[in-house]
């Protein structure tokens, strides 16, 4: 083997490591997107749920239905 068969095979193994690295990046932004959304979801059934507090424990409610 010689020399720049070496240096050849060095740039393969270098390319097959850079798509390796691509592909990660574009699957942990796809996972970041999913857990971003998933707490966007999750705050806004919160913030409902507190309005929904909010509401049912106050006095002007309970005169409203009354």
């Amino acid at each position: 083997m010689s020399l720049e068969d070496l240096g050849n095979f060095g740039e393969a193994l270098g390319s097959i490591g850079l798509l390796i690295s691509i592909a990660f990046l574009i699957l942990e932004l796809r996972w970041n997107r999913r857990e971003s959304r998933r707490v966007q979801r999750e705050d806004a059934f919160q913030a409902a749920m507190d309005l929904e507090l909010t509401l049912f424990s106050s006095d002007t409610w309970h005169q409203t239905w009354e």
